[in-house]
């Protein structure tokens, strides 16, 4: 290998890992199954020492989970967010007040948060499990900055994600 290494990763179903050194840019170098930090993890643990220890930077779409394996597998290494994936997340809407905008997903649970359903009926409703009604509602409460159910509908309210009830 010549010189340091500067690596990409992109792509919404496969990582890819560009070279993005300016003796060899855009060169496709490896792709790694998922969108996970570990899909990360497991491509550079595959890599050899050297090839690892010549990676100065890591230029990352911001949106995907990549940061954790890359500071696990290459801690020297500094990361960056590539433009492109700035200029496109700065073209998406945006839910207001939230740092991270709840998904499709979470929307439906806290919908359904905002009714008599217990936990057991919510996941029927939606027909998954409790567990993935509990995760959901726990990444709603982080991304809502509240730690109950009463607390998660009202700050939703107050944001326009969710219609306001009427008082009986």
């Amino acid at each position: 290998m010549v010189g340091r290494r500067h690596l990409a990763t992109v792509g919404p179903w496969l990582t890819s890992f560009v070279d993005c050194s300016a003796d060899g840019p855009g060169s496709l170098i490896g792709l790694a199954p998922g969108r996970t930090g570990g899909c990360v993890r497991a491509w550079l643990g595959e890599q050899t020492k050297a090839f690892r220890s010549a990676v100065e930077l890591v230029v990352i779409d911001p949106s995907a989970p990549y940061a954790s394996g890359i500071r696990t597998a290459l801690p020297e290494a500094r990361i960056a967010v590539d433009k492109w994936h700035l200029v496109a997340l700065a073209n998406q809407p945006v839910q207001p007040g939230l740092i991270e905008p709840l998904s499709d997903r979470e929307l439906d649970v806290l919908r359904l948060l905002g009714t008599d359903l217990n936990g057991p009926d919510i996941a029927r409703e939606l027909t998954v499990s409790l567990s993935t009604v509990r995760t959901h509602t726990n990444r709603i409460y982080a991304k809502l900055g509240v730690n109950n159910r009463r607390a998660a509908v009202r700050q939703a309210q107050q944001l326009d994600l969710i219609p306001r009830t009427r008082d009986r």
